[in-house]
C-alpha cells in the first residue's frame, strides 16, 4: 500500500513539473525593461510624490503605483498567468514562524554592518551625514510609518522583483 501512494505521489508531482513547465513565462529583455522603468519611475517620480503628498502617503503610492503595477499591466496585458509567474503560494505558520526569527536575528548583524560602513565612510571622507527619516512622534503617526517601511515595501518589491 506505501508503494502505491509513493508512486501516486511521485505522478502528482511530475504532474504539477510539467504544469508548471507549461506556463508562458516573461522574457529576460521583456523582464529587464520591467525593472528599468520601475527604476527610472522610483528615482524621479517618487521623490515629488514624497516631497508634495508626505512621507507616509507618498511613500506608499510610490511602493504600488511605481514599483507594483508596471509589472502587474504587463502581465495582464500579454496574458500571462499572474499566479504561476509570481510565484503566488499559500504561506502557513511555519513560512511567518520563520521570517520572524530570520528578521529577529538578522537585526544585530545590519546593524554591525551599518557601524562598519558609517566607519568606512567616515575614514575615507571624513564626515558622516545622516538622514532621518520622518517616521513621526507619537504611536499614531508611528505606526503608519512602520507599516509602509516594513510591509507594504517589502510585500510590494517581493512580489513584483524577486516573483
Amino acid at each position: 500500500m506505501e508503494e502505491f501512494s509513493m508512486e501516486q505521489n511521485n505522478l502528482e508531482v511530475q504532474e504539477e513539473e510539467s504544469q508548471i513547465e507549461n506556463v508562458k513565462m516573461p522574457g529576460i529583455i521583456q523582464v529587464g525593461t520591467l525593472y528599468s522603468i520601475a527604476v527610472i519611475l522610483m528615482v524621479f517620480v517618487s521623490t515629488r510624490l514624497q516631497t508634495t503628498l508626505g512621507f507616509n502617503l507618498g511613500g506608499a503610492l510610490s511602493e504600488i503605483l511605481l514599483i507594483m503595477l508596471p509589472p502587474l499591466v504587463f502581465l495582464i496585458l500579454f496574458r500571462f498567468d499572474v499566479k504561476r509567474v509570481l510565484r503566488m503560494n499559500k504561506t502557513g505558520f511555519m513560512n511567518f514562524f520563520l521570517v520572524f526569527w530570520i528578521m529577529f536575528f538578522s537585526i544585530p548583524v545590519v546593524g554591525l554592518f551599518n557601524i562598519l560602513n558609517m566607519l568606512l565612510v567616515k575614514l575615507l571622507f571624513g564626515t558622516v551625514e545622516i538622514a532621518q527619516i520622518p517616521v513621526g512622534s507619537d504611536a499614531l503617526a508611528f505606526l503608519p510609518a512602520c507599516w509602509l517601511l516594513a510591509f507594504l515595501q517589502e510585500y510590494v518589491r517581493n512580489f513584483c522583483l524577486e516573483g
